[in-house]
This record gives C-alpha cells, structure tokens and sequence, in this order.
C-alpha cells in the first residue's frame, strides 16, 4: 500500500490526485485479524501527505461471491503467466482510451526487505532490525 501511494502520482489517468483510496482484499480470516489489529499503529507510521489518501480500513471480500475481486484475480493470473513467460503483455495503457487502465506494483527481494523494515521500524521505534542476508543493521 505504501508503495502504491508513494507513487500514485505517476498514474495520473488512473488514480485522481488528492482522492483516497479504498483497499478490498479477498477474505482471509488470519490476515484479516492482522490487519485490523495493525491498522491503527501502520497509519499513525504513515507520512502525514499520504495518510489522509488511504481511504477506510482494508475491507475483506469472499471472492466466491464478489465479481470485482473474481475479475481481479482472472486478470492477476493472466498478468502473472506472461510475467513468468517473459511475454508482453501487447497493449498501450497509457496512449489507448478504449483499454481497461492498468497499474502494476513489483518489488525485487531487495525492495521488498527494505519496505518491509520501514513498515516494522515505524511501528516499533525502539527495535533494530538486522537483514541477515547481507550483515545490514537499519535502525
């Protein structure tokens, strides 16, 4: 989410500046408990020009049940088979009006350990957390 809205700013077709944005995730009960429980202390980490864009609390939806999210994991699976094929995807979504707008978010494991101890050292200031891949400490 951070990454999203860090730049959100470069979709400017896709995603209104200054609109927050709700995030609906399929129903998992064990990551809907963590999330609900984390929500408060991961906002409050959160720049403050960003905070008011998140829009409510993450929402939970069965995807058996809600078309939106059946049609995102259909478009999610696509996506991922041309990704590990090394094909393109063959649209412009940026130059063509009549193509569904499209943002993707990659991380590498490299970006992923940093947003990772970003999110951890905002929540808990007095903790250190060490990558032991690579002998790194971030406080």
């Amino acid at each position: 989410m951070d990454k999203f809205h860090n730049h959100r700013h470069e979709f400017p077709r896709i995603i209104p500046a200054g609109e927050p944005v709700d995030f609906i995730f399929d129903e998992m009960m064990a990551e809907k408990k963590v999330v609900s429980e984390f929500w408060d202390d991961y906002m409050q980490g959160r720049p403050p020009a960003v905070r008011d864009l998140y829009g409510a609390q993450p929402l939970f939806r069965n995807d058996n049940q809600d078309l939106p999210l059946q049609a995102a994991d259909m478009l999610a699976g696509q996506l991922r088979d041309h990704y590990l094929k090394g094909e393109p995807i063959g649209v412009d979504f940026e130059t063509d009006p009549n193509i569904l707008p499209l943002l993707a978010i990659e991380f590498d494991e490299d970006a992923l350990a940093k947003a990772f101890c970003a999110i951890v050292g905002a929540s808990l200031p007095n903790r250190m957390v060490i990558d032991a891949r690579w002998g790194e400490i971030d406080l």
